[in-house]
C-alpha cells in the first residue's frame, strides 16, 4: 500500500448531533452507495435487461408453436358445378338405350336396360356439389421451426450478447462517474467541516483577543480605536463562522443526495496525501486498456462488424420447416386436410438495391466507430494528462504549506504575546491569526484537490478500487 498522509479534525463542538447521524467511514459509504443510488440502480437494471434479452434471442433457434382460430363468413357457398359434364354423357346413353345394337343379339335388351337405368342414376344425380358452406370456422396448432437463416440467428445471438458487454461497460462507467460523485461530496463535507472548525477557532481567538482589548482599554493600555479594530475582527470571524456552516449544510445535502438517504451525516475518514505517485505514462496505458469509455466504443464496433455480416446475410434464402394440424371445426368442408406438414424456402431476388445500400450503409457505421474510438483515445489521453498534472500541482502545493504552516503558526503565538504585553497592535494580530487560517485552509484544499483528482484518474484507468486500498 502507498503511503498516506491524513489531515486529522473533530466535529464542530457546538453542533447538536442527532441519534440518528450517520457516521461514515468512505468504505461504507460506497456500500451505501451500491445499494441506494439510483443512477448505479438504474444501470444495473439495464444489465438486467440485456441479459433478460440475450436469453430472449437464444430462443430463435427453437420452433415457434402457436395457436389460431377463425370463423369465416362469405358471399356464397362453394360449390362444385358438374353439369356441364352431365350434359356431355346424356345423349350418349338416350342414343345407345334406344338404337344401339349390341353382340350378342342375346344380351342386346338387357344391355339398353342398364343404360336406361343408367340415364335415370344420371338425370336423379346431384350434378352441383357443395364443397364449403358459406360460414364456417375452425382451430389449429400451427409450427415454424427456422432451419437455415443466413447466419441471421446466430449474429443476433452475438449481437445480444455483445449488447450485455455493452451493459456491463456501461454500468462500470455510470460506478465510475458516481464514485467521483461521492468523493467530491464526501470530501468536500470533510472539508467544509474543518474549514468550519478552522473559522471556530478564529471566531473564539478572536473573542479572547477582544477580551483582552477591552481589560487593556479599561487599565488605559490601549486606545479606543485598537480597541474597536479587535471588536470588528470579532464580528467578521462570527460571520465567516456562520457562512461556514452554511456551507457544511449545503456539503451534507449533497451527499444525502448521492447516498439516497434523509440521515444526518458526518464523515470520519480524513483527507489524504499519498506522497509519492507512479509515472504519468503509466496511468494513460491503463486508461487505454481499462476505460470503460474505450471498452464500450470497442463494444459498438464488434456490433459494427456484426451489421455488416448481418446485411449480407439478407442475400441468403431462409429455409423453415412448417405445419399445422387442426384441433376444432364447425361445418369445414371434408375435403380439407387435418394436417400437413412441409419445408418452405424464401429468397429475395430483386428488391430494388436496397440489400446492397444497407451493406455500404454498415460499413459506414463501421468506420464512424473506428474514428470515434481513434477521437475518445486521444481525449482519454488528453485528459489524464490534465487530471495527473493536477493531481501534481495539488501534492506541490500541499508540500509548500508545510513550512508556510509552521512559520504561521509561530508568528500568530509571537504576535499575540507580544499584544498581551503591549508590544503589538491590535491589527498585527488579527492579521497574524487570519494569515494562520489562511495557510491551514489552503492545506486543507490541496488535500482536497489531491484526492479529487485521485479519484478522477484511478475512474479514468479502469482502477477505482485502488481508491478503497487508501482507506
Amino acid at each position: 500500500m502507498l503511503p498516506v498522509l491524513a489531515y486529522s479534525s473533530s466535529p464542530s463542538g457546538d453542533e447538536e448531533q442527532s441519534k440518528d447521524t450517520l457516521y461514515l467511514d468512505f468504505k461504507t459509504s460506497v456500500e451505501l452507495m451500491n445499494n441506494r443510488n439510483k443512477m448505479i440502480e438504474s444501470a444495473r437494471l439495464s444489465q438486467k435487461k440485456a441479459t433478460l434479452e440475450k436469453k430472449a434471442t437464444a430462443g430463435m433457434y427453437f420452433p415457434s408453436i402457436g395457436a389460431s382460430a377463425t370463423y369465416s363468413i362469405m358471399s356464397d357457398p362453394l360449390e362444385l358445378d358438374l353439369t356441364p359434364v352431365r350434359d356431355a354423357i346424356t345423349p350418349l346413353y338416350e342414343t345407345l338405350s334406344q338404337y344401339g345394337s349390341f353382340e350378342p343379339a342375346e344380351a342386346s335388351d338387357a344391355i339398353k336396360a342398364g343404360l336406361t337405368a343408367g340415364l335415370t342414376q344420371i338425370q336423379n344425380a346431384e350434378w352441383v356439389k357443395e364443397i364449403q358452406k358459406d360460414q364456417f370456422g375452425m382451430a389449429d396448432i400451427n409450427i415454424n421451426w427456422p432451419l437455415y437463416a443466413g447466419g441471421r440467428i446466430r449474429l443476433a445471438n452475438k449481437a445480444a450478447k455483445i449488447s450485455m458487454e455493452e451493459a456491463d461497460y456501461q454500468f462500470e462507467h455510470t460506478w465510475s462517474q458516481q464514485h467521483v460523485e461521492l468523493v467530491q461530496r464526501y470530501y468536500g463535507l470533510q472539508l467544509t467541516r474543518q474549514v468550519a472548525d478552522l473559522r471556530k477557532e478564529v471566531m473564539d481567538g478572536m473573542a479572547q483577543h477582544l477580551n483582552d482589548a477591552n481589560k487593556m482599554k479599561e487599565n488605559g493600555m490601549m486606545a479606543e480605536a485598537e480597541r474597536l479594530h479587535a471588536e470588528v475582527a470579532f464580528a467578521e470571524a462570527e460571520r465567516e463562522y456562520k457562512k461556514a456552516l452554511k456551507d457544511v449544510e449545503l456539503m451534507e445535502t449533497a451527499l444525502r443526495n448521492t447516498l439516497a438517504t434523509d440521515k444526518p451525516l458526518i464523515p470520519v475518514s480524513e483527507l489524504f496525501i499519498i506522497p509519492t505517485i507512479k509515472d504519468r505514462q503509466y496511468y494513460i496505458d491503463q486508461a487505454l486498456a481499462n476505460n470503460p469509455q474505450l471498452k464500450l466504443i470497442n463494444a459498438k464496433k464488434n456490433l459494427a462488424d456484426l451489421g455488416i455480416k448481418k446485411e449480407r446475410a439478407a442475400f441468403l434464402p431462409n429455409i423453415a420447416l412448417m405445419g399445422s394440424k387442426e384441433i376444432y371445426e364447425h361445418d369445414l368442408s371434408e375435403y380439407i386436410p387435418d394436417w400437413f406438414i412441409g419445408v418452405g424456402l424464401q429468397i429475395n431476388l430483386f428488391d430494388g438495391m436496397t440489400k446492397i445500400r444497407k451493406v455500404s450503409a454498415a460499413k459506414v457505421q463501421k468506420q464512424q466507430v473506428v474514428t470515434l474510438e481513434e477521437k475518445a483515445r486521444q481525449d482519454i489521453t488528453t485528459l489524464v494528462t490534465k487530471v495527473y498534472q493536477e493531481l501534481q500541482k495539488a501534492l506541490e502545493e500541499y508540500q509548500s504549506t508545510e513550512t508556510s504552516l509552521k512559520f504561521a503558526e509561530e508568528y500568530y503565538r509571537v504576535r499575540n504575546k507580544a499584544f498581551r504585553e503591549g508590544f503589538a497592535s491590535s491589527t498585527e494580530v488579527v492579521d497574524a491569526r487570519l494569515n494562520l487560517f489562511k495557510v491551514q485552509t489552503e492545506q486543507l484544499k490541496a488535500m482536497y484537490n489531491f484526492d479529487l483528482a485521485w479519484a478522477s484518474l484511478l475512474a479514468i484507468t479502469g482502477s477505482n478500487e485502488q481508491f478503497l486500498a487508501v482507506e
